[in-house]
């Protein structure tokens, strides 16, 4: 039907404020309403320290210790969230020691799901920052990317995180292929049950990978970016692949970074309807802190609208550095 077309059924046009003017007639005709269920929170987890260690260039955001990360984790389901992104990071960042890395992850997530078993675990590791290089995979004598020892690698760390009791596995959609191999290669390990997300519109953005910034990799992590996801403007491209990824075997589609792209996160749950996450990465957050700490914005009323929005645009998670204040201001809200 066309709306323009709609006739009054009196002569006196429809007054679309009038049930805009009090908070509970706004409540009344709201679209959207966020909940706990809908937030996802990242833990950064590292073996070489002891306590709480402020991440580079993120304020207020922390790498733990496991034992510390454990009471994160436990803190955070007590205030009524349930879903977390686990995101282990090697100690030493020039290793090329593979099985080591592997090892790591597996025991961090082994811990986790022996002390919470009761929340969703998926497992983000830091497959592109294991190398001193910043490269996302291995690389081959040449300077290339070899996609097949990659891929090679992505299963067994998948494998290693399902054993150890991951409910899902992350693919970053950064090589052909990926999700296929994982799925096949947790299916010949007997865990069919392992879910898999994958990012398969990850797009070069400039927005995410703010702990680089002033590191060694810098520089070779932001080209690989360019020749490895998807570029700003390609929406038609970002389609192709998650149609790509779903029949390879995804079970949950992402779609990062996430304020800037709403268009992306509205397109893959309107043609494909399954579940969507979307990830508020590191520069995005920045920016809203630092905007908030000058006085130039109101952080709450902020993050607020931006999490409404991504829901409003179709996103079922949305993974995000905000989750214990979320809490709290959907409580006094």
């Amino acid at each position: 039907m066309n709306r323009m077309n709609l006739t009054p059924l009196s002569s006196q046009q429809p007054l679309l404020r009038r049930m805009r003017r009090q908070e509970h007639l706004r409540e009344f005709i709201a679209e959207q309403r966020l909940t706990v269920a809908d937030l996802c929170h990242p833990v950064f987890i590292r073996n070489d320290i002891t306590r709480a260690t402020e991440v580079k260039n993120m304020p207020g955001i922390f790498y733990y210790p496991v034992d510390k990360a454990i009471d994160e984790i436990k803190a955070v389901r007590d205030l009524g969230v349930r879903h977390f992104v686990v995101r282990p990071r090697p100690d030493d960042l020039t290793t090329s020691d593979v099985q080591a890395s592997i090892a790591f992850e597996a025991k961090v997530i082994e811990q986790i799901a022996d002390a919470c078993p009761d929340v969703t675990k998926l497992v983000d590791g830091y497959f592109g920052m294991a190398r001193s290089t910043g490269y996302y995979g291995t690389v081959s004598e040449d300077g290339q990317v070899d996609h097949s020892a990659t891929l090679k690698e992505l299963a067994d760390h998948a494998v290693a995180q399902g054993r150890a009791g991951a409910d899902m596995v992350v693919s970053l959609g950064r090589v052909d292929h990926a999700v296929s191999t994982m799925r096949a290669a947790l299916d010949d390990a007997q865990l069919a049950d392992v879910g898999i997300l994958a990012y398969s519109i990850n797009f070069a953005s400039t927005l995410s990978h703010a702990m680089l910034d002033g590191t060694p990799m810098a520089r070779n992590a932001y080209q690989q970016t360019l020749e490895s996801k998807i570029g700003v403007g390609n929406i038609e491209e970002a389609l192709r692949q998650t149609a790509v990824e779903l029949a390879e075997g995804a079970d949950y589609i992402g779609v990062k970074p996430a304020t800037i792209f709403l268009d992306a996160i509205s397109r893959v749950k309107q043609e494909f309807r399954v579940p969507v996450a979307t990830y508020i990465v590191s520069k995005e957050y920045v920016m809203v802190k630092a905007a908030a700490e000058r006085g130039w914005a109101n952080e709450k009323d902020t993050v607020l609208e931006y999490l409404v929005s991504m829901k409003r645009a179709g996103a079922d998670k949305i993974f995000n550095y905000w989750c214990k204040e979320a809490v709290e201001w959907l409580r006094d809200s």
